[in-house]
C-alpha cells in the first residue's frame, strides 16, 4: 500500500525535498521547546508545593519571592532548585523521625482518628509526588531520545529518580503504619 502511494506521488525536486525537511525539523524543534517548558513548569511546581508543606510544617513565613522568578531556568538554577528540594525533603524525614520517636515514647495517642486522617493526607501526597516523579522521568526519557548523544545524562538522572520514587515508597510505608494504628493504643 506505502510502495503505491509512493509511485503515484510525483517526484519532488531538491529545494522541495529540503523545504520539507525544514518544516520538519522546525516542528521538532518547538516540540521539545514545549515539553522543556512543561518540564519546568512541572518542577517548578512540585518545588513550590515542597516549600508550601515544609513552611506549613514547620509555621515558618515563607520568603518573599525575588524579582528573578519571571526569568527562565538555566541549567545551575535547576541543579540548586534540585538541591534545595532535596534538602527540604531531608528536613521532612528528619522531622517525620522527630515525630515517630516522640509518639513512639508517649506509648498513647490522645486522638487516633487525627493521626489517621494525617497519615492518609500525607501517604496522598506521597502517591501524587511519585506520580510526579515517574511522569517526569518518562519525559525526560522521551526527551533523550530525540537528542542525540544524551544517554550519559539519562542514565545519571533516572539513578537520582529511582533514588527519590525509592525513599517515597519507604516513606509511605512508614505512613501506611500509622493508618494501621490499633484502638488499644487510644488513651482511655
Amino acid at each position: 500500500m506505502a510502495k503505491e502511494e509512493a509511485a503515484e506521488a510525483p517526484e519532488l525536486s531538491d529545494s522541495e525535498r529540503i523545504a520539507l525537511l525544514e518544516k520538519r525539523v522546525g516542528f521538532h524543534r518547538l516540540l521539545v521547546v514545549i515539553l522543556g517548558a512543561l518540564t519546568l513548569i512541572l518542577l517548578s511546581s512540585v518545588i513550590t508545593g515542597v516549600i508550601v508543606l515544609n513552611a506549613q510544617i514547620s509555621k515558618i513565613e515563607v520568603p518573599a519571592a525575588d524579582d528573578t522568578a519571571g526569568a527562565p531556568a538555566t541549567p545551575g538554577q535547576l541543579g540548586k532548585d534540585q538541591l534545595a528540594l532535596k534538602k527540604e525533603q531531608e528536613a521532612l524525614a528528619e522531622r517525620l523521625a522527630e515525630i515517630e520517636t516522640a509518639l513512639a515514647s508517649q506509648g498513647t495517642i490522645e486522638n487516633i482518628d487525627q493521626v489517621r486522617g494525617m497519615a492518609k493526607i500525607l501517604r496522598e501526597q506521597e502517591n501524587d509526588y511519585r506520580t510526579v516523579m515517574l511522569s517526569l522521568r518518562a519525559g525526560m526519557r522521551d526527551l533523550s531520545r530525540m537528542v542525540p548523544g544524551s544517554r550519559t545524562w539519562l542514565e545519571e538522572y533516572e539513578e537520582r529518580m529511582n533514588r527519590s520514587i525509592e525513599a517515597s515508597r519507604q516513606r509511605e510505608g512508614r505512613l501506611q503504619g500509622y493508618l494501621a494504628l490499633p484502638e488499644e493504643q487510644a488513651a482511655p
